[in-house]
C-alpha cells in the first residue's frame, strides 16, 4: 500500500513548484488596461480665449466655423432673409426664390432676364419649363456653340442636368450664366467662407483677390443659407451701394477664393508654409496655438502645416 502511495505522488512531482522556483522567480504587478492611466489629452484654446478653472476644458468642434465679430454680420444674411420681393432699410433685400424647391435655378433666371421678369411670373412651374427649354434651344446655335467651346463647357452635361435632373448643378448654374448672361456681368457664389467668381473675363488668373480687384462691372451675390440659394438685391441709394461695396471687399479679402467647382481646395502638398500663413490670416486663422498646461499655465506654440491646413478646412466649410 504505501509503495503505491509514493509511486502516485512521484508522477505528480513534476507538476509541483519547489522552493528554488519561488525564490528565484521575478514577480511583476500588472496593471489591467481599464485602469492604466492615460497620457494627458493635449488642449489648444482658441484664439482670444482664457483658461477657466470652473468649467470642463475647452474643445474644438469637428464641423465648428468661427467667424470674427466684424465679419459676422456679413457671413450670415439670415437677419434680412425674405421670400417675396420687398425693400429694406438696410440697403438691400437678400431674397430666396422658394416658389420651386431649385432656388438655383430661379438665381439665374434673375440673373439672365432679370428680376422684373421674375416679377411678373404667374405660374412659376410653367415658366420654369418654359426657361429651360429656351436655354437649351439657345444653345444649339453655332455661336454658343463656339463660346462653349471655346470655355470647355460641355453643353450636353448641362442639357442632361436641364431635362432629367430636379435641381442643377454649379456647373450648369455656371455654363448658363456664361453662354446666355450679360459679358459685362460677374456673378460670386458664397458658401461658407468660400466664394466662386463666374466671369466672363477668360484672362483672370486664378488667384486670390484683393479689395483692388473691385471693377466698375455690375456684380451679383449669390449665397447658399441653409441649402437653399439666395440673390441679393440692392437698392439704387447710396446706402444700397455702400452695402454692395461693403460686401464685396468683404468676399474678396476674407474669404477663399475657389480655383474650380470641383475641389474648393488644393491638398497640403500644394502649399507652401508662407502661403499657408497669408491664407491662414485671410481667414482670421492664428498661426499659434495657445496650450492650457497644470495650474492654469498656457504656453504658446507654432501650429504645424497639417494643424494650420485643418484649421483652414474647417473654416471654409
Amino acid at each position: 500500500m504505501t509503495d503505491s502511495v509514493n509511486i502516485g505522488l512521484s508522477s505528480y512531482a513534476k507538476y509541483s513548484f519547489t522552493s528554488d522556483f519561488f525564490n528565484n522567480v521575478t514577480w511583476e504587478c500588472v496593471t489591467p488596461p481599464e485602469k492604466r492611466r492615460k497620457p494627458k489629452k493635449e488642449v489648444v484654446l482658441r484664439d482670444g480665449e482664457e483658461p477657466c478653472f470652473n468649467s470642463p476644458a475647452p474643445s474644438h468642434q469637428p464641423n465648428e466655423t468661427r467667424v470674427s465679430s466684424e465679419n459676422t454680420i456679413i457671413s450670415t444674411a439670415a437677419s434680412n432673409i425674405v421670400t417675396e420681393p420687398s425693400p429694406h432699410s438696410g440697403g438691400y433685400t437678400f431674397f430666396i426664390p422658394t416658389q420651386q424647391s431649385d432656388t438655383l435655378l430661379w438665381c439665374a433666371y434673375i440673373i439672365i432676364r432679370g428680376f422684373s421678369s421674375y416679377d411678373k411670373i404667374r405660374n412659376y412651374y410653367t415658366e420654369g419649363n418654359q426657361f429651360k427649354y429656351d436655354m437649351i434651344e439657345q444653345s444649339r446655335a453655332y455661336d454658343i456653340k463656339k463660346i462653349a467651346k471655346d470655355l470647355r463647357i460641355s453643353l450636353k452635361r448641362i442639357d442632361q442636368n436641364l431635362t432629367c435632373d430636379p435641381y442643377i448643378s454649379l456647373e450648369t448654374f455656371r455654363g448658363l450664366l456664361l453662354l446666355h448672361g450679360k459679358p459685362d456681368v460677374s456673378t460670386i457664389i458664397v458658401d461658407g467662407r468660400k466664394t466662386y467668381e463666374v466671369t466672363h473675363d477668360s484672362s483672370e488668373e486664378p488667384s486670390q483677390d484683393t479689395s483692388d480687384d473691385i471693377t466698375d462691372k455690375t456684380y451679383y451675390i449669390v449665397e447658399k443659407v441653409r441649402g437653399n440659394y439666395g440673390i441679393y438685391i440692392f437698392d439704387n441709394t447710396i446706402l444700397g451701394q455702400q452695402e454692395e461695396n461693403k460686401r464685396l471687399v468683404l468676399y474678396k479679402t476674407k474669404y477663399w477664393k475657389m480655383e474650380s467647382l470641383d475641389n474648393a481646395i488644393r491638398p497640403l502638398s500644394a502649399f507652401k508654409l508662407p502661403e499657408l500663413i497669408e491664407l491662414s490670416s485671410r481667414l482670421d486663422i492664428s498661426p499659434i496655438k495657445r496650450i492650457l498646461g497644470d495650474f492654469g499655465t498656457v504656453t504658446e506654440k507654432r501650429k504645424t502645416r497639417q494643424e494650420i491646413y485643418d484649421d483652414i478646412i474647417r473654416a471654409i466649410g
